[in-house]
């Protein structure tokens, strides 16, 4: 659900340069746009419990912009957003698909999201998946590294998310990982 919920964030927050207010609804979600911020609230059936997820569009530090163009120096067109844990997130393209680095405020790089291709998965990591969705294509591959360089993979099917290491065995995502899967729409809004 929380991953569901960031995609549609993510939505929100790439439209919303283009109007100045818009609030969508569905059954159990409002989503309401203004300026950079992105609000949205969603009630579960058989409740009255709202919760709401914000993101901004930001500036990050000079010293992370610094650490950006380092990493980068060619890339041009990154959008800025802060996580929910007050990371700053880049978005950027690379090989024409959405991509994303998270910085610490000290400009310490917490996590490279790129996206890659099926056949640029490990073999242990694709074993896995011919095993566990025959037949079947991913949405989105992502190769996650971490600060430390320890590198993780996310396979996206239409109906399952699978979080691999290298050696293609299953791992629990942790809760700061909402910024790996990179919804199709958050690659459209990059163009």
């Amino acid at each position: 659900m929380k991953k569901i919920l960031f995609a549609v964030v993510m939505l929100c927050i790439a439209a919303a340069p283009g109007f100045a207010q818009k609030t969508l609804s569905t059954p159990g979600k409002t989503e309401t746009t203004s300026g950079s911020t992105t609000t949205t609230s969603t009630t579960t059936p058989n409740s009255n419990v709202s919760k709401q997820t914000e993101s901004k569009s930001v500036t990050p530090p000079p010293v992370v912009l610094a650490k950006f163009k380092s990493m980068y120096p060619n890339n041009t067109g990154v959008k800025w957003i802060q996580n929910k844990e007050g990371n700053y997130v880049a978005i950027y393209k690379v090989n024409e698909k959405a991509a994303r680095t998270v910085y610490t405020a000290d400009g310490s790089v917490k996590r490279i999201v790129t996206p890659i291709t099926q056949k640029e998965l490990p073999t242990a990591v694709s074993d896995f998946i011919a095993k566990n969705q025959p037949g079947k294509t991913p949405k989105n591959c992502m190769k996650i590294q971490n600060g430390s360089g320890n590198i993780t993979y996310s396979i996206k099917f239409e109906d399952k998310l699978y979080h691999l290491d290298s050696k293609g065995v299953e791992i629990a995502p942790k809760d700061d990982n909402n910024d790996d899967v990179i919804d199709s729409n958050e690659e459209k809004s990059m163009k």
